[in-house]
């Protein structure tokens, strides 16, 4: 069984069905970015173009016209198959450290504010004050609101990754599906999520953030405006008096098991 009650409708999906190329972990202090094949075709990604506004670097460019420092190819390939993951090192991924910060990536140069253009997004932190493309991205279908932000990790050796999980394209990756991971680049991602509780008695202003129990989780907290928040309980999720979801917000209930 699952309900689910939405109180957000999100922009249209305009982004290109042929995007399967993601943005799947960052790693902020150490400047790298691991793109993953989702999809089931291969994918030449030599001019896809990172993007944190007002940088743009095509990713197979090692300089820029002023020999500037590009993008270098860690592993992996340009050329990427299905289920292949490519690890790069651009310097400017975030212009405020692990504090705050975007990331877009685009299927080719220039259009940056084309929703048609831009592959897949995120951003982190309290509110970058350097989001520049977030209005695209959530034109596009690939990122869920302005006021969505991964938080940036609290330990700094530790990356922001996409929970285990199956994404077709970054019309599937949203704040939500994001967490503090260890670095796992070249390979699949692992969550350091904590072993899953049995009950969970939620109440208070909820961070936003996916909550899971084995059991049953209980709420009479609140969801703030423009958050998004899943609860995922195996037996029973109880909503009790006083829960609230404020106007623009996002909350999920469903019924299922631990990842």
């Amino acid at each position: 069984m699952k309900t689910i009650l939405t109180v957000l409708f999100f922009g249209l999906a305009l982004v290109s069905l042929s995007s399967q190329i993601i943005i799947n972990e960052i790693d902020i202090s150490g400047d790298r970015v691991e793109l993953y094949n989702a999809g089931t075709t291969t994918i030449d990604i030599s001019n896809y173009t990172l993007c944190n506004r007002p940088r743009y670097r095509v990713v197979s460019r090692t300089t820029d016209l002023n020999a500037n420092a590009g993008v270098l190819l860690i592993s992996g390939s340009y050329v990427m198959a299905p289920g292949d993951f490519t690890v790069l090192d651009w310097a400017n991924i975030s212009e405020y450290g692990p504090t705050d910060g975007e990331l877009g990536l685009y299927e080719m140069f220039g259009s940056f504010g084309d929703p048609n253009n831009i592959m897949d997004y995120v951003q982190w932190g309290t509110g970058p004050t350097n989001a520049g493309r977030d209005d695209t991205a959530v034109t596009a279908g690939i990122w869920d609101s302005n006021t969505s932000f991964v938080p940036a990790p609290n330990d700094a050796n530790n990356t922001i990754g996409l929970a285990p999980g199956n994404y077709n394209s970054g019309m599937d990756t949203e704040s939500m599906d994001w967490e503090e991971q260890t670095p796992t680049f070249g390979a699949a991602n692992a969550s350091i999520m904590a072993d899953c509780p049995t009950d969970q008695d939620i109440s208070g202003l909820i961070p936003q953030d996916t909550y899971y129990a084995s059991n049953n989780i209980m709420s009479n907290g609140t969801v703030a405006m423009s958050d998004t928040v899943l609860f995922v309980a195996g037996n029973e999720i109880m909503l009790n008096g006083g829960f609230t979801v404020e106007l623009s917000a996002l909350f999920e209930a469903s019924i299922g098991a631990c990842p």
